[in-house]
């Protein structure tokens, strides 16, 4: 069992530093390079599971084309129960290839499209977002954040406002004995102790890092996003998330750089695969995944 998020006690709440993934970034491969390791993660079972998983290069083409190919056959998917059916299929495939680590595919198939339910559709043209929906994507700059909680957004906003009145205390002791019983309280929360009830994870697409000492830098994510839900079929082209953004502080008071990472889906539940991919011939460490979220928007 691997957590989502690398947390530790901290000697000042406000100099938390949170890794949602260690391939939130994109990075080039080596042509040369024979084998490929990809962190399968799930999401929606009793515990976020992570595996380690090598491939050969081919098999990563393989994902590729399997991915690409799910996308075409959904476009063309003239109904509910063949979309889900395509999707069940796409659980089956990964699954020959040794991508399931142990879990059955019908414990998979049941956390990837057991909580989409059919109703109407408003079938909107150009739609910005989508609800209750299937979503599928191979997409860069994406992270993962779990669990997803309102309590979880609060918790990682509170270091930018209680900056300005930590700044006020004069008293360095007063200060440091503060910053980290905050800390301790995050730390207890993240451990489950605080939140016992985990949801689905938040999937973040490309960041704004704001520096210290250096000028602010953003990251968008490439790829696509296929989803089908309220709006029937919305598709997105990378970008950013538009639901608003997750906060983290990197560095100790007073030298705190602070990283916005824009929510483009919530509340998801499936299979990640992290590792490596191809666009345009070229490979990129990315994310590939696939089951329901409630809420999709990214542009």
């Amino acid at each position: 069992m691997k957590k989502i998020l690398s947390i530790g006690v901290v000697l000042l709440f406000i100099g938390v530093g949170f890794a949602p993934s260690l391939f939130a970034d994109v990075e080039t491969i080596s042509e040369h390079q024979e084998f490929v390791e990809l962190t399968v993660e799930f999401y929606g079972l009793d515990e976020t599971d992570s595996y380690q998983v090598t491939v050969t290069r081919e098999d990563s083409y393989k994902l590729d084309s399997m991915f690409d190919e799910v996308r075409n056959e959904l476009n063309n998917a003239s109904s509910n129960s063949e979309r889900v059916s395509i999707f069940n299929d796409c659980i089956v495939e990964l699954d020959k290839l040794g991508l399931l680590a142990g879990n059955s595919v019908e414990e998979v198939q049941r956390i990837t499209t057991g909580l989409y339910q059919e109703e109407d559709t408003n079938n909107l043209e150009d739609a910005e977002i989508n609800n209750n929906c299937l979503i599928v994507g191979r997409t860069t700059n994406t992270s993962f954040f779990y669990p997803d909680s309102f309590l979880d957004l609060l918790f990682n906003s509170i270091g930018k406002l209680v900056k300005p009145f930590l700044d006020l205390i004069k008293n360095e002791k007063l200060k440091i004995f503060i910053g980290i019983s905050i800390g301790i309280l995050i730390e207890l929360y993240y451990q489950n102790f605080l939140n016992p009830i985990q949801f689905g994870s938040t999937i973040t697409y490309g960041k704004l890092s704001e520096f210290y000492d250096a000028p602010n830098k953003n990251t968008y994510a490439d790829g696509w996003v296929w989803t089908f839900g309220k709006n029937g079929v919305v598709e997105f082209d990378g970008g950013r998330g538009k639901l608003g953004a997750i906060i983290r502080t990197i560095g100790f008071f007073p030298y705190t750089d602070y990283v916005f990472y824009y929510i483009g889906a919530k509340n998801f539940r499936g299979i990640r695969l992290v590792g490596s991919f191809t666009i345009d011939g070229d490979f990129y460490f990315g994310n590939k995944y696939i089951g329901f979220a409630s809420e999709v928007s990214i542009g």
